[in-house]
């Protein structure tokens, strides 16, 4: 029978959480850059039309790179953890 141990199963949730926020950024990351476009606007209390499509593509990137590391971390940390060899050692 496989045993985990609490370091592989500790590696293998925070892992799971890092993958779900990134896939998470990755799906909302062009309404929340909107958004928080939208709210830069407010605050400053307007700009040029130019200016203002490139903090929206500013910040729609920022939300998307944010979800690529994630989604990079989590996936690949689930990964090696799961092909380290102690993973699959049985506890006699």
């Amino acid at each position: 029978m496989l045993k985990v141990n609490s370091k592989h199963a500790f590696l293998l949730i925070l892992a799971t959480i890092f993958l779900f926020l990134g896939i998470l950024f990755l799906v909302n990351g062009t309404t929340w850059g909107y958004q928080s476009a939208e709210s830069f606007l407010s605050n400053r209390g307007g700009m040029n039309t130019e200016e203002y499509l490139m903090v929206i593509r500013s910040k729609i990137e920022s939300f998307k790179d944010l979800g690529i590391i994630f989604t990079s971390l989590g996936g690949s940390t689930i990964l090696f953890t799961i092909l380290n060899q102690d993973f699959w050692a049985s506890e006699k």
